[in-house]
């Protein structure tokens, strides 16, 4: 990291069984888009997920983004990744 850069959180997309949609701006996070243009794509109907309208309220079902993603749940992630022995195994 050169000087002057903010080191962003990793984001890691939540198991869809325990929170079955996300927000716009945490889906926007997820795919790497800004705000403006992930908004933009909800409004023009080519957000590459469905989107579910709630009133005023905007929310991405978690599933499709995974499988979009090709990420597992709660990891961050993706499936070709090889799987990590536990903290404290050799």
């Amino acid at each position: 990291m050169t000087r002057g850069q903010v080191e962003r959180p990793r984001a890691t997309i939540p198991d869809p069984a325990e929170q079955p949609t996300l927000s716009a701006e945490e889906a926007f996070r997820l795919l790497g888009c800004g705000r403006t243009s992930g908004y933009e794509m909800i409004r023009r109907d080519e957000f590459p997920v469905p989107v579910l309208h709630l009133g005023r309220v905007i929310r991405i079902p978690t599933a499709p983004l995974l499988e979009l993603l090709g990420l597992r749940p709660g990891t961050g992630c993706s499936d070709s990744d090889p799987p990590r022995p536990p903290a404290g195994v050799a």
